[in-house]
């Protein structure tokens, strides 16, 4: 296929028994006009066999001679793209069919929408629903969680090709947060994210799946370099690596702080927001209240639990 308007961009390594149904659920778009890019990543558990093994004239399978890891696989996909917009899509995750159609008539009609990203579906192993991964919904609210966090998801993304080149694509000294280095040069260069309020996509949570604790061991360090460019852009504000470690751990795992590190941290918390050069007045006191506000009921039933007050 020849300059599609759309490359559904997929890393696979060791795809497992989830990626018949990826592939499935990829090919079964109702917009036709699109090629599927996949880049085997040199796995061992017999996936490019089977990817080999597909006969759709809309996949094109690049096999690595040796494995590069998913961030200079994703860079690889963005040099061999032909479509003009990058969509993207995991090997264990699943697209609903009108995920490719009903994003790309939001992004063709703003050319400084450089993403759009749809929520997502949570699902188990066995492809049970759970729950709906929320995201940020207006301008400003996906400028706030980006000082902390991915504001959008990455799963499911909808990317204007010629941008992401602009911004020189993935940055390759990520290894896990690439995704949220990548929003975060965009919001800062000036660009939009949006966030679609349908959920197109499902993403898996397995028994592999890692949890947070487990994630923050590896990936504090490439999340407090986001963090502090962030801050320092929108807040002005120069914050130390154990600052933004702090914010890290109170943002994603309240639970494990003491008392003392949870108030050092809300104090850090209200003192940002409360001082964000793009947030309305009566949108900082809102956001800071909600946001508090959940972090606090977190943090009051791990209290309760440790002190035996909590079944």
């Amino acid at each position: 296929m020849s300059n599609p308007l759309i490359t559904v961009l997929m890393t696979v390594y060791n795809g497992g028994d989830y990626l018949p149904l990826t592939v499935k659920s990829v090919l079964s778009q109702t917009c036709k006009d699109f090629e599927f890019l996949i880049i085997e990543d040199k796995g061992t558990d017999g996936s490019l066999k089977l990817l080999q093994s597909l006969k759709d004239p809309r996949v094109r399978l690049v096999a690595n001679p040796q494995n590069i890891g998913q961030t200079k696989s994703l860079n690889l996909g963005l040099e061999l793209a032909r479509g003009e917009y990058i969509a993207r899509m995991d090997a264990d995750d699943l697209a609903l069919p009108d995920w490719l159609e009903s994003l790309l008539g939001v992004i063709v009609k703003d050319t400084h929408q450089a993403v759009v990203s749809p929520r997502a579906r949570a699902i188990d192993s066995s492809g049970k629903f759970s729950r709906i991964l929320n995201s940020p919904r207006t301008a400003e609210d996906i400028l706030l969680k980006s000082l902390f966090a991915s504001p959008i998801n990455h799963v499911g993304s909808l990317m204007r090709r010629s941008t992401i080149l602009e911004f020189k694509g993935y940055d390759e000294s990520f290894k896990i947060a690439a995704d949220y280095d990548l929003w975060s040069r965009l919001l800062r260069g000036g660009y939009q994210l949006e966030a679609y309020p349908k959920a197109l996509v499902s993403v898996r949570f397995h028994e592999h799946s890692a949890t947070m604790l487990e994630i923050g061991n590896k990936v504090i360090p490439e999340m407090t370099r986001i963090m502090r460019a962030n801050i320092s852009h929108w807040k002005k504000l120069d914050l130390d690596e154990n600052s933004c470690i702090l914010l890290w751990r109170l943002m994603f795992t309240p639970e494990a702080l003491s008392q003392t590190q949870y108030q050092d941290g809300l104090n850090l918390l209200e003192r940002i927001y409360g001082q964000c050069r793009f947030l309305r007045q009566q949108k900082r006191i809102i956001f800071v209240k909600r946001i508090l506000g959940k972090l606090k009921k977190i943090k009051g039933n791990s209290f309760a639990k440790r002190s035996g007050h909590v079944k």
